[in-house]
């Protein structure tokens, strides 16, 4: 999903079209709710990216699906801080890890052909997810207001519930995956209440292994790395560093991982003195136009 050539949008474009077909065949043939999270999850990524990445899209309309994905992302970062923070003191964090999950698949379960019901809002996913595709409404028309509000027709939110149940949901049993993971030697990662999984580098946090060489070349293209891949001790390099740490979340190239985890792979894998994850929730000085270049310049 890194290939921004006009082959690049259109094989993308063939795994949404891919994507949506499986979608249609739910309301007939059987499919485990693991299977249509994730399939949501990626089809969901594939659609923000090709709508905000197409250079034949108008910039007004590219903003939009920042914005809206930006959205996304805050309600899932509140959402799993709140439940993290729950889970760092449980006694069993397997068990509650499977309470919380069986209560948000339930809309999904009640009636397994295709369909989501939460307290008397009932969709038919596929039907929703072609709302998303083509011509339809790919910008949100359908859900936010020219002011990027929620409209107030019946079931909207209820809708944007759904959306944000899908990344809750596949965090969820990401992290159940992590804890069994783990188990043998008792010790699971907890950092800035995030539940994280333990890697062993920064590189493999990315969700696609060719993405970390494209920012690898950025930064030693802005003189941030060396030709080694070895941090260059210099004045705004660290700003450069946490910045583009928020372009890739937002842009969801890497894997779940919380701030304090993340610090200590990026000082590992990048040979540095010191990055403490405090960088990475600061206000800093001149972000958000170093953050809107970078968004523009990383085409992934």
């Amino acid at each position: 999903m890194n290939d921004t050539t006009h082959e690049g949008f259109v094989s993308v474009r063939s795994a949404m079209d891919n994507y949506l077909a499986w979608f249609q065949q739910t309301l007939e043939q059987p499919y485990t709710v693991a299977e249509m999270v994730e399939n949501l999850h990626h089809f969901l990524e594939l659609h923000f990216w090709y709508y905000s990445n197409n250079p034949a899209q108008v910039p007004e309309k590219m903003q939009r699906i920042f914005a809206i994905e930006n959205r996304l992302r805050q309600d899932f970062f509140s959402r799993t801080q709140v439940f993290s923070a729950g889970l760092a003191v449980a006694e069993n964090k397997s068990d509650k890890l499977k309470s919380e999950i069986a209560l948000y698949e339930y809309p999904f379960l009640f009636y397994m052909q295709g369909r989501y019901y939460n307290n008397g809002f009932e969709m038919v996913i596929p039907n929703a997810m072609m709302m998303l595709a083509g011509n339809n409404s790919p910008y949100f028309e359908f859900v936010f207001d020219e002011n990027l509000e929620i409209k107030k027709e019946n079931g909207i939110q209820d809708f944007w519930g759904f959306l944000s149940d899908v990344y809750y949901l596949q965090f969820l049993r990401e992290s159940l995956s992590n804890l069994e993971q783990t188990k043998d030697d008792g010790v699971m990662a907890f950092a800035g209440n995030m539940v994280a999984p333990r890697f062993d580098s920064f590189e493999d946090t990315f969700k696609v292994k060719d993405d970390f060489k494209t920012i690898t070349v950025y930064l030693e293209n802005y003189l941030i790395l060396d030709k080694e891949g070895v941090f260059i001790e210099k004045y705004g390099n660290k700003k450069y560093l946490t910045i583009l740490v928020s372009v890739l979340r937002r842009k969801f190239r890497l894997k779940p991982v919380a701030d304090a985890e993340i610090a200590v792979l990026i000082r590992k894998q990048f040979k540095m003195s010191s990055f403490s994850p405090d960088y990475l929730s600061k206000n800093l000085g001149n972000h958000d136009e170093l953050f809107a270049e970078m968004m523009r310049e990383l085409q992934f």
